[in-house]
């Protein structure tokens, strides 16, 4: 990403997608790139997404192979948690943070990888701080 004009790097993605300088902030990914500029920012949403689903799935898979445990010779009961772990496993593979920032005319979205709910909070401050930075001046 080129600079513009008195705009210098606030922070950066590991992978290069994000990034947020003194006067925008811009997703890159693959072909695609948003840029807004931070005095079009309108609002920013950190949301939690999962599939539920799975853990349901999950437990009541690991609850049918306990009873099952004493009524027969074993294999509903293998298979059972075998369903149970392999349904955890996805459910644990679509836990996932969603970071939205918003203007009047665009908006970008990003998942966040590996990345602690401390940084996440600490990545909105920066963006917030940004802003305020902006309009200041």
């Amino acid at each position: 990403m080129e600079l513009i004009s008195r705009e210098e790097l606030i922070t950066q993605s590991d992978s290069k997608q994000v990034t947020l300088t003194t006067k925008r902030i811009r997703f890159k990914h693959g072909k695609t790139i948003s840029s807004i500029m931070l005095n079009k920012v309108s609002g920013i949403l950190v949301k939690y997404s999962s599939q539920p689903i799975y853990l349901i799935v999950s437990i009541i898979s690991f609850i049918a192979g306990i009873g099952l445990m004493s009524e027969t010779d074993g294999t509903g009961s293998i298979i059972l948690f075998a369903i149970g772990m392999i349904s955890l496993l996805i459910f644990l593979g679509t836990r996932r943070y969603i970071i939205s920032i918003a203007s009047s005319s665009t908006s970008i979205h990003f998942r966040i990888k590996g990345m602690s709910s401390d940084n996440v909070q600490k990545f909105i401050n920066q963006v917030e701080q940004a802003i305020d930075n902006y309009k200041r001046t």
